[in-house]
């Protein structure tokens, strides 16, 4: 397939133009004559009214930005075989919830060059969540993480960076708490965890470890990364809330506790920011959209400061857009290089353990 920029303002202009077209062409079509004809060409037109506004949508999203994208083909490099692989590699693995008994979909790793060409060195991992509707694959064809491990890779910072399943599905809205939908916050921090430090060359410790994410995501990081300070030392949250955003409630989420309000409210970083032991101390990135993304950008404005005040360092920055993909895709060229930097910096790097 052709690889032709589907977010173009020509290419989208040129599908309104054949749209137009086709319209015009079906009504004189009914006009003039009858029989199947009119028929076929009024359902080509609505075929291409369907496809010209899935064009506009994902331009607005920028999800899909090259026609051959839509083909399924992968936009990024293939860890397939014992290398050497210049550009790094990606590799999809299954991760079962031997802590958690959570069922998870497969998560995808991105090996950096040096796992190759360097075969004695440990890597420090950086963990990156999804969104919700959303799947691990995701932030490597949409987010172009490869990309941005590779750029950290070449700064001379490399690192491995995970991407696992935060839900059962696609549809999956776990919010990676423990609930009523299984122990996903015991799967991110535990199980996931405990399975890459296993069946990769990692640098074991939080110094070594940073977790991200997006939207759901986003808040996923920076809810488990301020409770298990203990296995993270850095965190990026793009666009997420600093609490449980569940549109079913929160009884659906968290199940019918005895003390609802007091586990809401555990899960709350806004909330228990203020409480938070002093030591140890984190590295944390908030990047929001400037455009239409007034929850998660009102939530980090009130969040920064609390956050420094207990002597995070914080870094917090907005950007042209809105809660989508344009948005976060250039967060996460700009975060994962500089969590790959300040991971690495603080950790020596030797054999494998």
């Amino acid at each position: 397939m052709l690889h032709v920029p589907i977010t173009a303002g020509w290419f989208l202009a040129l599908l309104c133009v054949i749209t137009v077209a086709l319209v015009t062409g079906t009504v004189l079509a009914f006009r003039r004559s009858r029989g199947w004809k009119p028929w076929l060409a009024g359902g080509v037109s609505v075929l291409v009214v369907v496809v010209t506004v899935a064009a506009f949508i994902n331009a607005h999203y920028s999800y899909y930005l090259w026609l051959d994208e839509l083909t399924d083909e992968r936009t990024w490099p293939d860890a397939a075989g014992k290398g050497p692989h210049p550009d790094g590699g990606v590799l999809s693995t299954a991760i079962p919830g031997q802590t958690s008994k959570v069922s998870a979909g497969d998560a995808m790793v991105y090996l950096p060059p040096q796992y190759w060409s360097e075969p004695k060195r440990a890597f420090p991992v950086v963990y990156l969540i999804h969104g919700t509707p959303g799947a691990p694959d995701d932030l490597f064809r949409a987010g172009r993480a490869s990309d941005a491990g590779l750029a950290a890779a070449r700064s001379g910072f490399p690192v491995i960076v995970v991407a696992p399943s935060a839900g059962q599905d696609w549809t999956s809205d776990t919010e990676c708490v423990n609930g009523a939908q299984g122990q996903w916050d015991t799967y991110v921090s535990v199980d996931v965890v405990a399975a890459v430090d296993h069946n990769l060359r990692t640098i074991h410790g939080r110094e070594g470890r940073a977790i991200g994410g997006m939207s759901m995501g986003g808040y996923c990081a920076l809810n488990l990364g301020l409770q298990h300070r203990d296995t993270f030392s850095t965190i990026f949250d793009l666009s997420g809330e600093t609490g449980p955003s569940f549109d079913a409630g929160m009884p659906a989420l968290f199940g019918r506790v005895p003390d609802l309000t007091a586990v809401v409210n555990a899960n709350t970083p806004g909330t228990y920011v203020s409480k938070l032991p002093a030591l140890p101390l984190e590295r944390i990135w908030l990047d929001c959209g400037e455009d239409d993304d007034t929850g998660p950008l009102e939530d980090m404005t009130a969040i920064a400061p609390k956050l420094q005040a207990r002597g995070f360092d914080v870094v917090f920055k907005t950007r042209d857009g809105g809660h989508e993909w344009a948005v976060w895709r250039a967060a996460l060229s700009e975060s994962i290089p500089w969590a790959a930097a300040a991971i690495t910096a603080t950790t020596s790097v030797g054999p494998p353990v």
